[in-house]
């Protein structure tokens, strides 16, 4: 079965094999990476009118299962008798993009101002020394302005580092620990809505 989703950077539209959902790829439009997810528009189930008939499966959707008796994410399984307690949380942003672009933006800088001290000290030096390096010090001085304005307007900033990801935080008897991760919000509260239907009828 195939399903939808937009790129968590770029909003390009990805098809893609519903059980694949929760793996990240290279998107085929902007070429980072991003997570499959299934938009809440194509739900294959209503959690909040499931109805068990002859299995105790309350939610199904790639590879996340809830059941009355487990909660099963990829290769780990949860009891739902062992989980004490769960909530949503909030992850922090991937800030790999933002460090490496500092990164870069320093070491070009630093040699734009190499190549013109090595200008200034010779009065022969080419025009084209001179050129490359203001244009070492043009490409620094913009990804710092690029990294500025990220820092300031939100939406340029998902650019960088993504939609902020949500997890499903679980307490269980041995520790706390995040089960399921989406860039969407509404895909956490869905399983969460099921896990909540699991322990009810758990009595």
């Amino acid at each position: 079965m195939k399903s939808k989703c937009v790129c968590n950077l770029c909003s390009g539209q990805i098809e893609f094999e519903t059980s694949a959902a929760g793996q990240s790829i290279i998107c085929p439009h902007c070429g980072m990476e991003t997570l499959l997810f299934i938009p809440p528009s194509e739900r294959r189930r209503s959690i909040m009118e499931a109805e068990i008939k002859n299995t105790d499966s309350i939610y199904q959707e790639g590879n996340v299962t809830v059941s009355q008796t487990i909660l099963k994410v990829g290769l780990s399984t949860y009891p739902i008798a062992a989980i004490s307690s769960f909530r949503i949380v909030k992850l922090p942003q991937n800030k790999k993009i933002p460090k490496t672009l500092a990164v870069v933006a320093t070491i070009s800088f630093i040699f734009g101002l190499f190549i013109l001290g090595l200008v200034a000290s010779e009065d022969s030096s080419p025009p084209a020394a001179t050129a490359w390096g203001w244009i070492f010090e043009a490409f620094s001085i913009g990804i710092f302005a690029l990294l500025i304005i990220s820092a300031i307007i939100p939406h340029v900033g998902q650019m960088l580092t993504g939609k902020t990801p949500f997890g499903l935080s679980i307490t269980t008897s041995a520790r706390e620990q995040i089960a399921v991760t989406s860039p969407s919000f509404e895909t956490i509260r869905v399983i969460e809505a099921a896990l909540q239907k699991a322990i009810s009828l758990r009595g």
